[in-house]
């Protein structure tokens, strides 16, 4: 029947209330009823909501538990004794007076049960739990699937992809951070603004194409608000892999030269970049790892700006993104997601993945509803084997040479990329392994710059990124990523581009690699000083 309130249905009720009481005794139509009856608390069914309240079996039950129970019948939202004992034993008393009118009981068994001391099982709202926040995510995704805004008490089963353990490792990771959080509330009063610093993360699987865990905020209790997809937050530098995956889609190369010079773009922006860079040269790998702003706005004039916005789309960015540079250096505010979909192009050979946290969702008959699509149905091949493998080691880059270096360990296996935006208001680390992408975001939920503490991407968002990343994975664990034909590796000098054997290894589209040994810039400004290829300059 429909949920339709019409007279029509009322007909059809009786005709199959006739039809049921002539196929079945009353006896098993009541039974079929106190086995689907929603009791409060996702429960379902009387042996459930003996589990749930008293942690039992419902034949263990004492007769004043069994007749708080069928006192939910009525409102199980209002008699719910976790939160309205009061309430629930009053009706518990209406039903044992009920019981002795209707001699069912007898007058001593009523005297025992309205004495009786009803002691519930330990209540927990999942206030502190480690997947409340992908709780909701997952409510606010099942709703949407069904078209439905009010799930609840309707019966409906949820397969998920959460993993319960990997969503303790990201709290703990979180929580360690906790001290060094305190020290930056404190030194930029924050806490006197009730404005603390947050942080939100994903834990993407790439080989299901799943979300296996999710941290919407640092405490639930405190906050239900999930920043991991409610918040949209400027990604800063961890924008730029889009930047330079469209040049090198375009034919650009990792040993091209670039001169780093300040720059000045709408409204009198001007970018910063380390000092030392200055008036100087850099190749495009090394501009890349240290994350130089001036080359990421030339190589966007160069390229066009809507070029690179429409390559942002295609690479998995569903928030509105502004026409402008700054959007280059990743002004432009996204979420978790956003970012979860752009990363998990590189562990996946150039295509990106549309996440997934619900497998499928049943009807209290246990019919299938909805079926999530296979992971190759929400692939999208984005750019090409050869390029991305040219990516994913200019992000190992960002680990063993670059802003990343405090998880140099991880550069054996990972790459990602730091996020830091002016004044350090938003702080990110995006990276990936072949099994995992992993997104961290920290910051103040109210927009507001942090000058002291030292807050950045890569002191704020890359500890717990490092910290989730190492107990994913077996430290003795030892892999590469699978190696298209087509490209080359050669040595090249990290500001000059030429070939040497003291360089550091890059990456190459067959028939692409620099031919040049020498640079007359390495002997004009160097007079001869031999590089290292670790040398941060």
């Amino acid at each position: 029947l429909s949920k339709e309130k019409k007279f029509k249905r009322k007909i059809n009720e009786i005709l199959l209330a006739i039809k049921l009481e002539n196929s079945i005794s009353k006896n098993k139509i009541l039974e079929i009823y106190l086995n689907n009856l929603y009791l409060g608390e996702g429960s379902y069914g009387v042996s459930a909501a003996a589990e749930k309240y008293y942690g039992k079996g419902i034949k263990d039950l004492s007769l004043g538990e069994v007749a708080l129970i069928a006192g939910l019948f009525q409102a199980p939202s209002r008699y719910n004794p976790f939160k309205n004992k009061k309430q629930a034993l009053k009706r518990q008393r209406i039903v044992l007076k009920a019981m002795y009118k209707n001699k069912k009981i007898s007058l001593d068994q009523l005297k025992k049960a309205w004495k009786e001391k009803i002691i519930l099982r330990k209540f927990s709202n999942n206030s502190n739990s480690y997947h409340a926040y992908a709780s909701d995510y997952i409510v606010s995704q099942a709703s949407k699937i069904l078209n439905d805004n009010s799930i609840n008490d309707k019966g409906y089963r949820i397969y998920t992809s959460l993993d319960s353990n990997i969503n303790k490792i990201i709290k703990n990771s979180v929580g360690k951070m906790n001290n060094k959080f305190s020290e930056i509330e404190i030194k930029n009063d924050l806490i006197n603004q009730n404005n603390r610093l947050q942080s939100a993360v994903i834990v993407f699987d790439i080989f299901t194409g799943e979300i296996v865990a999710m941290l919407g905020g640092r405490e639930y209790a405190e906050s239900k608000f999930n920043r991991a997809y409610q918040a949209r937050r400027s990604p800063g530098s961890a924008f730029k892999p889009i930047v330079y995956s469209y040049a090198l889609q375009k034919g650009y190369k990792w040993s091209d030269v670039f001169y780093v010079a300040p720059v000045s773009i709408a409204n009198n922006y001007r970018p910063r970049s380390s000092k030392r860079d200055y008036l100087s040269e850099s190749t495009m790998i090394r501009a890349f790892y240290k994350s130089i702003n001036s080359t990421t706005i030339e190589l966007g004039k160069k390229l066009g700006l809507k070029n690179i916005i429409n390559h942002a789309k295609k690479s998995g960015i569903k928030s509105s993104i502004k026409l402008e540079y700054g959007t280059l250096l990743g002004q432009s505010e996204v979420n978790l997601l956003d970012m979860t979909r752009v990363y998990s192009m590189y562990p996946n050979k150039g295509k990106i993945i549309e996440p997934i946290i619900i497998r499928k969702i049943t009807d209290k008959d246990d019919k299938i509803i909805y079926k999530a699509a296979d992971k190759g149905q929400r692939e999208t091949m984005v750019i090409s084997p050869q390029i991305n493998y040219l990516m994913v080691q200019g992000m190992k880059k960002v680990l063993s040479h670059g802003t990343g270096r405090r998880a140099y360990t991880l550069s054996r296996i990972a790459g990602g990329k730091t996020g830091t935006t002016n004044d350090s208001v938003d702080n990110w680390f995006c990276g990936f392994t072949k099994n995992y992408v992993v997104v961290v975001w920290t910051g103040p939920d109210k927009p507001q710059p942090l000058y002291k503490g030292n807050s950045q991407g890569s002191t704020l968002a890359l500890p717990i990124w490092e910290d989730i990343m190492i107990k994913l994975h077996n430290k003795a664990e030892k892999y590469d990523y699978d190696k298209p034909s087509g490209v080359l590796k050669a040595k090249i000098h990290p500001k000059y581009g030429h070939r040497t054997k003291n360089g550091i290894s890059t990456w190459f589209i067959e028939g692409t690699l620099p031919q040049q040994s020498s640079s007359s810039l390495e002997v004009l400004k160097t007079k001869g000083r031999s590089i290292r290829g670790f040398d941060s300059h």
